[in-house]
């Protein structure tokens, strides 16, 4: 059924592409007839000029990823005086939130050795982020991959966030290709979970 949503892509698709040509991708994704992008991040720019460039492709933002750790956690100030130059309505967490005891190890390390307390804190520190962002009138997502989906006793760590984070701040992205990846049906977990995403 027709929701009136429009088809957007997450830019993250075409990062190399960004990095070297901002401006040339943006018109290319809006050439092809996309009207909204996602960001993955500001790109090394300011809210006004991602604004510029996404204004001179024809092109909206209502969302995009910022990182629990160095955006999230910094000048949430800042964040929200970008993020608002760029029109965005919700910012998506795309990881989590990395303990300090796994800083500087390897990404497969560090999913592996996520524990259910860790997960809590991740839900916490959406809760105290989102509360702050909603403000300023942004809400606070995640987006999942197959790994929160990793066995925590007789739970797991989109389960954890699911439960611990207050539905009325943070809403989640969920990633059909990542939940299938895990071995969950997606049209199930949906369902299980309506009204989260």
């Amino acid at each position: 059924r027709k929701r009136g949503l429009q088809i957007g892509i997450q830019l993250y698709t075409l990062a190399p592409e960004a990095a070297k040509d901002l401006d040339g991708t943006l018109k290319a994704v809006a050439g092809i007839g996309y009207k909204t992008v996602e960001l993955h991040g500001l790109l090394g720019k300011t809210g006004a000029q991602m604004r510029a460039s996404l204004d001179a492709a024809g092109l909206v933002c209502p969302t995009i990823h910022v990182q629990g750790r160095g955006q999230l956690d910094g000048d949430l100030g800042k964040l929200v005086e970008n993020l608002k130059a760029i029109g965005v309505k919700t910012a998506i967490m795309p990881s989590p939130y990395i303990p300090d005891r796994l800083l500087g190890k390897g990404l497969r390390e560090v999913i592996t050795q996520m524990t259910a307390e860790d997960w809590k804190l991740n839900a916490d520190f959406l809760n105290e982020k989102a509360a702050a962002l909603a403000k300023a009138g942004i809400r606070l997502g995640y987006h999942n991959h197959n790994f929160e989906f990793a066995p925590l006793g007789d739970t797991n760590g989109l389960e954890i966030l699911l439960q611990r984070t207050d539905a009325k701040l943070i809403t989640f992205e969920l990633d059909v290709g990542w939940v299938a990846a895990a071995g969950v049906d997606p049209a199930a977990f949906f369902a299980k979970h309506k009204g989260r995403f």
